[in-house]
């Protein structure tokens, strides 16, 4: 069964942009197409196709220019593009991997082979998409313990950011889990990490509403820095948060149970 996916046909013979459109509905792809190089980026600007099979003999804009201007984009480098051409001459595949083509077609195309390496090419685009969704995501979840302070910083300054030492007054919060090495010695690892992980992912909001930094983890351990206001301001700030995350704790001991511990404050 064909995944789901718009097709971008690039070719500047109607006959030609006519059987691959019948070949691929009949497939059961949605397509698009596209008469030269630049209604070819036009189309991919205006609604971006899931892949794109692109001739390289076209007036104003030849397909090599078009897929490497494609590639050279952050915003479409990963769309898969598989270069239609009547040339076998080894220097234009070389050109076409230079540009950065995923993959060839010669012309005329075999039907298999056309529903082969665009079956394969959306495989390879999903699985690439799956890897980056993940990274994305393990990146917002770290990015949680990163001080806002930090990140403000390196977005003023992302090549020279202002991180140099200086000494000022703030307030320390420090929490952890109490009995976390009795747990660890009774249950599994892997449950352990995700009790303390559902605790602390309970508490960060809290943290960062009241303006704390997180600093420092481990484990079973949190370290908080409040640093806005003044001398008066932060100290107060920190046991109210401190207070807030007892409650936030008891709420959650209700429901999370490691028999015979429970999660508590030390």
């Amino acid at each position: 069964m064909a995944i789901s996916a718009k097709i971008l046909i690039v070719d500047e013979e109607p006959f030609n942009v006519d059987i691959l459109e019948q070949e691929l509905e009949d497939l059961g792809y949605e397509t698009l197409s596209a008469a030269n190089g630049q209604e070819a980026l036009d189309a991919v600007a205006a609604e971006p196709p899931d892949l794109i099979l692109l001739d390289i003999m076209m007036p104003v804009m030849d397909g090599f220019t078009v897929c490497r201007t494609l590639k050279d984009d952050p915003e479409t480098h990963l769309s898969p593009i598989i270069i239609m051409t009547a040339l076998n001459a080894v220097e234009d595949r070389i050109t076409g991997i230079e540009a950065g083509a995923d993959d060839f077609l010669t012309k005329q195309v075999d039907d298999c082979e056309l529903k082969t390496r665009i079956q394969t090419s959306l495989k390879q685009k999903q699985a690439m998409e799956s890897k980056v969704q993940e990274v994305g995501q393990i990146k917002d979840h770290f990015a949680k313990f990163v001080p806002k302070v930090v990140k403000r910083l390196v977005t003023e300054n992302p090549d020279a950011p202002e991180l140099r030492k200086r000494e000022r007054e703030t307030s320390v919060l420090f929490l952890d889990i109490a009995g976390y090495t009795r747990l660890n010695e009774r249950h599994p690892a892997d449950a352990v990490a995700e009790v303390a992980e559902k605790y602390f992912s309970a508490f960060l909001d809290h943290i960062h509403d009241a303006g704390g930094d997180i600093t420092e983890t481990s484990g079973d351990g949190l370290m908080v820095i409040f640093q806005n206001g003044d001398s008066k301001t932060h100290p107060a700030v920190a046991v109210d948060t401190a207070i807030k995350l007892f409650a936030v704790t008891e709420e959650l001991n209700q429901t999370t149970i490691l028999s015979p511990w429970r999660c508590t404050w030390g």
